[in-house]
């Protein structure tokens, strides 16, 4: 059967024509493709790339896309071997041909020492999707190592534009770079995030790539772009391990798609692609009022305390009386009823309005189990009931580490310092995580009303657990996770607030808020960098409300409302600051 098709018989807007051999004496033919946003062009005296320019074929080339790509190992050397013959269409050209459809495929093969690479390239009327597929032949079988592979895809690819985007934050605070400054980074502010680069072109327009698979296919741990010597780049996923396979692996799709306004434009053709392949599902949202209060979080309050105990002859006497030395606590060991209520308080004084409460990191038996520690928590179900006689909402943390868990729902680490990771396909973490919610969000238990989920960056390293048989794989991991936990969640609670680090389209109906993250940076970097993280999570997670998280500069508290819910992580010191006082006032009401 050819591999070069029409897919429809539609109205026809993509046409591909062939060429053979244009001056009839040597191979010098080529294929030409004509789309509605592009052309693209591959000639026989470049047969490793494929040259992408305007519809019209009057600017200077966009792009030319490299088909080269290695399957490597822990050492970096390629599992299919060297390189024996370079790449020609498949099959090969016999004759003029013309293809016409809403779509056109084809596929070029490169000959390896222990097999072949297939690259496939399905042309549509405003992208190009591309992947490949390393075959081993003559008995030979491809196997990936079972600690670490990495799959470098399109490496060589020379493209034409000013710099690039990348939607993964950084601690650096910048996005946008030089083409020759394009580094890996892993995700960690928001985990997952957009898997997606944009080009400024030279002509002024943006255009994307990004990784486009279904969600059981999120099985790596990083997608990132690599400049290469001489000014070329590469793309690369990597993965921290992978199920076994032989003879075929064929790499998740990279799409890239063209002609956008700005580097947000293009994240939203991205979002829309995936939504309309059936690999995300579309989302309406229509969030409870009470969603979009203010919210303050009491994690600063209790490193405020925890740092006061750094300092001989510091201790608080409240402090001294409840039994803690100088310099022999942790912030997640105020996470404590007595702390909360006298934190509030100072709220109140303030004259600050609060619609919703989060109790952070250390109201828990354990990290793993989701119990409330009776000694810091005498009472947490009352203290619950007193937030919403003030017309407050109560969000409790939670995470991803195992900590407390019994062995049987647990499954191996091979790095890392935690041994153990949570397995959360295992049945009894299942009912584990169902019996905790019921009693945390019930109306009959603390009547709770939403989740924080905290550590879902590398801290949780994710794709790295190993255990008995088929186990999850990256990001696979935490979507099983996610969808667990947000089920759970919104069978006791519809209306549970679920505020989230994560900012990818495939997991946005786990959540229905995104979590900002942290911010290390200086104050006055903080409305730009954290301003920008919002608009690619309300665009990423289609929509989803957003957490503005901790910065807490005049400036940041006066205007973070104007791009998501004003969150607030303040010391009783700084409630006690007119200055920041007024800034916060000024927020909420819209003077920013």
């Amino acid at each position: 059967m050819s591999c070069i098709w029409p897919v429809s018989d539609t109205d026809a807007e993509v046409e591909l024509v062939v060429i053979p051999d244009y001056h009839r004496s040597q191979p010098r033919g080529f294929i030409a493709v004509q789309a509605a946003c592009y052309s693209a062009r591959w000639e026989h005296d470049r047969p490793g790339f494929l040259a992408v320019r305007s519809a019209d074929g009057e600017s200077n080339d966009w792009l030319e896309w490299s088909f080269h790509g290695d399957l490597l190992d822990a050492d970096e050397c390629s599992i299919p071997g060297a390189v024996l013959s370079d790449w020609a269409p498949s099959p090969s050209l016999e004759g003029s041909q013309s293809y016409r459809g809403d779509s056109v495929e084809a596929e070029w093969i490169q000959r390896r020492e222990r097999g072949l690479l297939r690259a496939r390239l399905v042309f549509l009327p405003d992208a190009i999707r591309y992947s490949l597929t390393f075959h081993a032949t003559n008995g030979n079988e491809t196997r990936v190592p079972e600690r670490y592979a990495s799959v470098r895809l399109g490496n060589g690819t020379h493209v034409h534009a000013r710099a690039v985007f990348d939607y993964k934050p950084d601690t650096s605070g910048t996005f946008l770079r030089p083409l020759h400054a394009m580094r890996t980074h892993a995700a960690k502010w928001l985990t997952p995030p957009p898997f997606a680069l944009a080009f400024h072109q030279l002509a002024g327009d943006w255009s994307i790539l990004a990784v486009e698979c279904p969600a059981e296919a999120l099985e790596f741990t990083t997608f990132s772009g690599n400049t290469e010597a001489g000014g070329t780049m590469g793309f690369r996923l990597d993965y921290q391990s992978l199920p076994e396979f032989s003879n075929d692996f064929t790499s998740p799709e990279l799409v890239w798609r063209f002609g956008f306004a700005d580097q947000f434009a293009a994240l939203q053709a991205h979002v829309d692609g995936l939504v309309q392949m059936g690999l995300a599902e579309a989302i309406h949202r229509d969030p409870p009022e009470w969603h979009k209060r203010p919210m303050c979080c009491g994690w600063h309050r209790q490193v405020e305390l925890a740092t006061a105990l750094k300092n001989p002859g510091s201790t608080p006497d409240h402090l001294a009386q409840a039994g803690f030395a100088t310099g022999a606590a942790r912030a997640q060991d105020f996470s404590r009823q007595d702390v909360y209520e006298d934190h509030l308080a100072c709220y109140e004084r303030a004259g600050i309005d609060v619609g919703t409460v989060v109790i952070d990191h250390g109201w828990s038996v354990t990290e793993g189990d989701w119990r409330p520690d009776l000694e810091k928590w005498p009472d947490l179900a009352g203290f619950v009931q007193a937030q919403h006689a003030k017309n407050r909402r109560v969000l409790l943390w939670i995470c991803v580490m195992s900590n407390g868990l019994p062995e049987e729902e647990l499954v191996r680490n091979l790095e890392g310092p935690h041994p153990f990771a949570l397995d959360p396909r295992h049945p009894k973490w299942k009912r584990r995580v169902e019996n905790c919610l019921r009693g945390l969000l019930g109306s009959d238990g603390i009547h709770a009303d939403g989740l924080k989920l905290d550590f879902t960056g590398p801290n949780s390293n994710p794709s790295r657990w190993q255990g008995e048989g088929d186990v999850l794989h990256g990001y696979t991991y935490l979507w099983e996770f996610f969808r667990t936990v947000s089920t759970a969640a919104l069978a006791v609670r519809p209306d549970a607030l679920l505020d989230f680090q994560c900012a990818h389209p495939q997991f946005a109906g786990f959540h229905t808020m995104t979590r900002l993250n942290d911010f290390f940076l200086s104050q006055a970097q903080a409305v730009r960098v954290m301003s920008t993280r919002a608009r690619i999570a309300k665009i990423a997670a289609l929509g989803a409300l957003i957490d503005t998280d901790c910065p807490a500069g005049l400036a940041y508290l006066r205007s973070s409302s104007n791009f998501g819910n004003q969150s607030l992580y303040l010391t009783n010191a700084q409630l006690a600051d007119p200055e920041v006082v007024a800034a916060v006032k000024a927020g909420q009401a819209g003077k920013g």
